[in-house]
């Protein structure tokens, strides 16, 4: 059995923003990324309130349907609100589900926190991607979500301005390690001629060695860079280097210089 996904946060705001952003389905649809669209439906008195939702992924769009209970005061100063959900499109992989909300106020801020679960379509198949791959996901996306409503209320920041700042930040990262990696693998392990040659032309004793060691450097620098999203310091080390790197070349081979993508460039675009 899978096990039912939980999330936490404590935010910093009174009880009533946070239910608003929460609870009101044009502000939840814009921090919540699970969902591209939700909108309540006509309500009886003393019924429960249904809504409908939508995720869209380019052109394909997958809905669904839910109804939830909230309850807007405790006797302990919590409230809290149970929902239901479930879809009956063919690509939807959640086939039915239930869950709740929590607002429990303390003196950092509001505790925050949901649980929820559900069942997986298709099968035998469908638990299995749902496990592997759907049930991490759509935890992240959750997890991500909270953390972009905390910014959102305690720092201003927008959802929209969170997700541009986050993808900034990965193709900065994705791509200074795809940088470093290639450069240790390639002309380094792999070739090696030509880096050799040019440590030569630096003076730097057993280049061969020399080499193979600055290409597992780099190598390392790039995965730690990859399989890291907090630790800032290789960002630090690929800054300082840019300059000195930058300077041995042009001393060693500065012909280097007049052919494209040449160091002068490469180095500008990492530093950037």
């Amino acid at each position: 059995m899978a096990k039912p996904l939980y999330v936490e946060i404590t935010i910093d705001t009174p009880l009533d923003e946070l239910w608003e952003k929460s609870q009101n389905p044009d502000l939840h649809q814009r921090w919540d990324l699970r969902f591209s669209e939700i909108s309540y439906l006509p309500r009886e008195e003393g019924e429960p309130q249904r809504f409908t939702y939508a995720s869209r992924l380019g052109g394909l769009v997958v809905d669904g349907t839910g109804e939830s209970v909230g309850e807007r005061k405790r006797a302990d100063g919590a409230s809290s609100s149970s929902l239901k959900f479930w879809s009956d499109h063919h690509l939807a992989i959640i086939k039915e589900g239930a869950g709740f909300w929590r607002y429990v106020p303390g003196d950092e801020g509001i505790r925050f926190y949901t649980g929820y679960d559900y069942q997986a379509r298709w099968g035998l198949i469908g638990r299995i991607i749902d496990r592997v791959a759907f049930r991490p996901w759509i935890g992240w996306a959750t997890a991500w979500s909270f953390d972009r409503l905390r910014l959102w209320i305690e720092k201003g920041q927008t959802p929209e301005s969170s997700f541009v700042l986050w993808m900034s930040f990965m193709a900065a990262r994705f791509g200074l390690a795809a940088m470093w990696i290639y450069q240790g693998v390639v002309p380094k392990l792999i070739g090696g001629g030509a880096e050799m040659e040019l440590m030569e032309s630096a003076g730097v004793p057993n280049p061969a060695v020399a080499v193979v060691i600055v290409g597992v450097a780099e190598v390392l620098l790039g995965l730690l860079i990859l399989l890291t999203s907090r630790v800032r310091w290789p960002y630090l080390i690929t800054s300082v280097l840019m300059v000195p790197l930058a300077i041995g070349a042009w001393f060693a081979q500065p012909s280097l210089f007049g052919l494209p993508f040449n160091p002068f460039a490469l180095n500008v675009v990492a530093l950037a």
